[in-house]
């Protein structure tokens, strides 16, 4: 592949600013550390065959990143760091792509008693068009998420959600899903907790008919106050439907491991909670 010709415009990184606002007579107080803003484009004719058949492609893209930013008014307090925002879009004879995304190392917000943290977020959003078809998809990560108002505290870690759709010559394909390590909840001596949770939808048509799936797992589920603890483990759950030439199916099913309840330390009860439709 031979260049026939190129042009571009790139202005690069506008450089580190650093800005400090101090307000020595009253308890507000806003920084900025390291900010950088960047964005270019360009154009690119390139030659593909021995025909020199000119094949053009174009780009643009932006970027800003923050390292550390904070404001401070009376009570109330804001923190990002680690902050990070790009988007893209290019052009070519294969088709049309756009990307955005979103990087924060950890962003927080309180109020005397009241505080709220998320750490590790990653979210991007993708859409593309070509011969195939369209496609598009969004994504967002989160390592862990928490909020708390003086005895009260709820966390999650491990966050994973994204969605994306899909249509081309042979239908149309939809998919959702959501997967989180654990999540947690307690005020005072009542907490309740679920690790392992994996939640997912499809849904595609296409010449043979319609198919939809749901379906969601949880490693274990507990709940306790004082000296009483449940616990569930191992429950999965499951609906799917179908209309085709031949009429239309469905089926539902649930399964759970022994339930177990504590109600004294030392003393438990045991049972089966199980049950099943084909």
């Amino acid at each position: 592949m031979s260049t026939l010709g190129e042009a571009s415009a790139i202005l690069t990184r506008a450089g580190l600013i650093e800005m400090m606002i101090d307000t020595f007579d009253s308890p507000s107080r806003a920084y900025v550390q390291e900010a950088y803003a960047e964005f270019g484009a360009s154009a690119v004719l390139r030659s593909r065959d021995k025909h020199g058949k000119r094949l053009p492609k174009a780009k643009a893209y932006a970027r800003i990143g923050v390292r550390k930013a904070r404001a401070k008014f009376s009570v109330y307090e804001a923190k990002v760091k680690g902050l990070n925002a790009s988007a893209e879009a290019g052009i070519d004879v294969t088709g049309v792509k756009a990307r955005a995304s979103a990087e924060i190392a950890s962003f927080s917000v309180g109020a005397d008693s009241f505080e709220a943290e998320v750490k590790g977020l990653n979210a991007s959003a993708e859409a593309g068009i070509d011969k195939n078809g369209v496609k598009a998809k969004a994504s967002a990560e989160i390592a862990s998420f928490s909020v708390g108002a003086g005895p009260f505290k709820a966390e999650a870690k491990d966050l994973n959600a994204s969605a994306e759709i899909g249509i081309d010559e042979n239908g149309v394909k939809a998919k959702a899903s959501a997967e989180m390590a654990s999540f947690s909840v307690g005020a005072g001596p009542f907490k309740a907790e679920v690790k392992g949770l994996n939640a997912s939808a499809e849904a595609g048509i296409d010449k043979n008919g319609v198919k939809a799936r749901a379906s969601a797992e949880i490693a274990s589920f507990s709940v306790g106050a004082g000296p009483f603890k449940a616990e569930v483990k191992g429950l999965n759950a499951s609906a799917d439907i179908g209309i085709d030439v031949n009429g239309v199916k469905a089926s539902f099913s649930v399964r759970a491991d022994p339930f177990t309840t504590e109600c004294f330390p030392g003393y438990r009860y045991r049972s089966v909670r199980c049950s099943r439709w084909n």
